[in-house]
């Protein structure tokens, strides 16, 4: 009963949320920013850069987790944790920016 009745709240919530947009022409962001001012518009922005934050916290971790037995360390664990951190880091940022994405290039 309980899933059904978030199924519904999301449903009636994203409706509303998608009418307002339409009727207004604004996102949701943009409509908080407008109609509620400054002090919510510097509250989220620290809400968000403490997310981005932790998310990108967690990324790292569960980066140098992965290829920790791939590339076994002589260091200490935590050291070595932290060496494969920096390893997956730089190895990603020279794959996108050096390589690039197919994708992406036009």
């Amino acid at each position: 009963m309980g899933g059904c009745s978030r199924g519904f709240f999301k449903f009636v919530l994203n409706e509303g949320l998608t009418r307002w947009q339409l009727a207004t022409g604004n996102t949701l962001l943009e409509g908080v920013v407008i109609h509620l001012g400054r002090p919510v518009r510097y509250g989220f922005l620290a809400y968000l850069l403490t997310w981005s934050f932790m998310v990108a916290a967690s990324l790292m971790s569960a980066c140098g987790v992965l290829p920790k037995p791939f590339c076994p360390s002589p260091r200490i664990q935590l050291r070595a944790k932290s060496s494969t951190e920096s390893c997956s880091a730089l190895s990603a940022w020279f794959w996108f920016v050096w390589v690039g994405i197919p994708s992406l290039k036009r």
